[in-house]
């Protein structure tokens, strides 16, 4: 159940979905996984009941497809000036595109909210340099219980970040992995099981399916600290996002280090989630405490936090951090944590002095019409098109492993007739390729879409 994006209901539960939506029955069609032939799945036909919500879908490429086209097309009947939807219709779009690999469309549905966060605007940069993310968190989260790093919902390259962690944490003595919007019954699962839809809704993603799967083959544990849908309401609208981040610290805590004094635990959350100090209320009644700060006072410990949404390129680059360009001749890798001239953390913007560590991401790279730190420990997988494809027909590829049908794909991304075509990637276990057509009124939308 979306239980932290209960809001967006408002919107999902009026829209008028698509009765049927044809597919073709691609039969017989043959991908080359690494040399070896493998059958396409023929896939069924879509049916969208009238007022459903993504809730209700299961995980397949034409399911999927029938949701965001209608995203679209209730996006377009909006006035997006003058209608709270369309924000709420926006972001869930950009948050779609990026589940199906497209990075750019999604990060310029973001820069067309004007949601980029650019209020975050760091000081000066001088004395500032930059050292390997990945050794940095690892060797400063080398004696802390918890490990705590926010994302940007629409970029899975923040999670992919907390993947490549993964065996050092472990090494480290970590045994848990807690997110938020996960389904409570998922850390009673078997950890050999699949991750499904009905897994979280933020685990539709491909990238973020792969960091929980690869987290139970490690040994971790995973941990929901969701908050039900009757916290936080209340008429006071701070009172209610407290009551959230109260009861998601609460319920972290307990079934952490509160259950299991040694327990180590690495968390995602979304954007302010992460800040360790107070804020004072905007209606000046007191202070606010996000989630990371509830956790310091519950456990007693100090976690260690580090941001990943400050520096990241924008599609429109008058939303980008002041300082992100200057900033990227001194990364390299998969992201650099911002230090000074001794080697100690630098924080700049409005996290400075609320979080530990800042992590600056470069620009993405494209190789075969993916963003480059996508094919990072993965391999290539090339699509074949189905018999009698035209140039103006678009596909969705998907590749998932050997598990239930409604599991979430290892990878997916928009194929067309256009050489060279993009490639899946994943690992060589992913041998189950399907291939959806995207229906008309949203192949054109993509296509012509700046």
């Amino acid at each position: 159940m979306r239980l932290c994006r209960n809001y967006s209901m408002r919107a999902i539960g009026r829209m008028r979905f698509l009765s049927e939506m044809l597919r073709f029955a691609i039969l017989g069609m043959i991908a080359m996984v690494g040399g070896s032939a493998v059958a396409l799945e023929a896939r069924a036909p879509c049916v969208m009941p009238v007022d459903s919500s993504p809730e209700a879908l299961r995980w397949d490429g034409g399911r999927h497809l029938c949701y965001l086209e209608a995203l679209v097309e209730n996006l377009e009947r909006l006035d997006k000036a003058a209608n709270d939807d369309a924000a709420i219709l926006q972001g869930d779009l950009a948050i779609y595109l990026a589940m199906i690999g497209e990075d750019g469309a999604s990060r310029s549905m973001i820069s067309d909210m004007g949601s980029a966060r650019p209020g975050r605007t760091p000081g000066p940069a001088e004395g500032v340099d930059a050292t390997d993310a990945v050794e940095a968190i690892l060797t400063r989260a080398a004696d802390r219980h918890y490990l705590i790093l926010n994302e940007a919902h629409h970029n899975p390259r923040h999670r992919d970040l907390v993947r490549h962690l993964l065996p050092g944490l472990k090494a480290a003595g970590y045994t848990h992995l807690a997110a938020e919007g996960l389904a409570h019954d998922l850390s009673s699962q078997d950890a050999n099981g699949p991750v499904t839809a009905e897994s979280g809704w933020y685990l539709r993603d491909p990238i973020y399916a792969r960091l929980i799967r690869e987290a139970r083959a490690a040994g971790l544990i995973i941990v929901p600290y969701e908050a039900g849908p009757t916290s936080g309401r209340s008429e006071d609208r701070i009172a209610a996002m407290q009551a959230r981040e109260t009861t998601q610290a609460e319920q972290l805590f307990a079934r952490t280090i509160g259950a299991h004094p040694s327990a180590r635990t690495v968390v995602l959350v979304g954007y302010d989630h992460i800040e360790e100090a107070p804020r004072q209320r905007s209606d000046g009644k007191g202070v606010f405490m996000w989630m990371a700060a509830e956790l310091k006072r519950l456990s007693g410990t100090d976690p260690l936090t580090v941001d990943q949404t400050t520096f990241n390129e924008q599609a429109d680059t008058d939303l980008e951090a002041a300082q992100y360009r200057a900033l990227v001749p001194l990364t390299s890798g998969m992201g650099s944590v911002l230090v000074d001239e001794s080697g100690s953390p630098i924080v700049l913007g409005r996290y400075a002095g609320r979080v530990d560590l800042q992590v600056v991401y470069p620009p993405s790279q494209g190789i075969r019409g993916r963003e480059a730190w996508r094919w990072t420990g993965m391999t290539p997988l090339e699509v074949a098109l189905p018999p009698g494809a035209h140039a103006q027909d678009l596909y969705l590829a998907q590749a998932f492993l050997l598990e239930t049908q409604d599991a979430v794909p290892v990878d997916q991304t928009l194929l067309s007739a256009e050489e060279p075509r993009p490639l899946l990637v994943a690992k060589p276990d992913a041998v189950r390729i399907e291939v959806t057509p995207v229906p008309a009124g949203l192949k054109n939308w993509l296509l012509t879409r700046p």
